[in-house]
């Protein structure tokens, strides 16, 4: 996989933008929110996407529980979620197999996501 630190840097750079992943400044965290382990559907929230970077498909998400390559997630909800299963995600410029509560980590998606998105584990893998 290109290094997604590196492709985010140019996206950053093209739009004339410095700076890592931040939680978007019209997004208002609910301490709350964050909390809430299970929804009514078997869904556990894991994180809150902080970036989308659209030319080269990443998506930035800070997390409030672990993740791992191989697990299926779904971003946002209702009609605009977006389901996919972790093919692989960086912290730092590393590829990691797994990430815990307070990383951010940089995973390839397909589709769009807008940020601020909650992010939920569906299915966990059994690696």
């Amino acid at each position: 996989m290109e290094d997604i630190d590196d492709l985010v840097k140019d996206e950053e750079e093209e739009r004339g933008k410095s700076g890592g992943f931040a939680m978007p400044k019209n997004q208002k965290a609910d301490a709350g929110s964050f909390h809430s382990s299970e929804n009514s559907e078997g869904k556990t929230f894991v994180g809150i996407v902080e970036k989308y970077f659209g030319r080269i498909n990443v998506v930035a998400i800070h997390l409030e529980r672990g993740i791992k390559v191989g697990d299926l997630i779904e971003i946002g909800e209702g009609e605009e979620s977006v389901q996919t299963i972790v093919s692989s995600m960086q912290i730092n410029k590393l590829d990691v197999a797994e990430a815990s509560e307070g990383d951010s980590v940089g995973i390839k998606i397909d589709e769009p996501v807008k940020e601020g998105s909650r992010v939920y584990l569906i299915s966990r893998t059994d690696n």
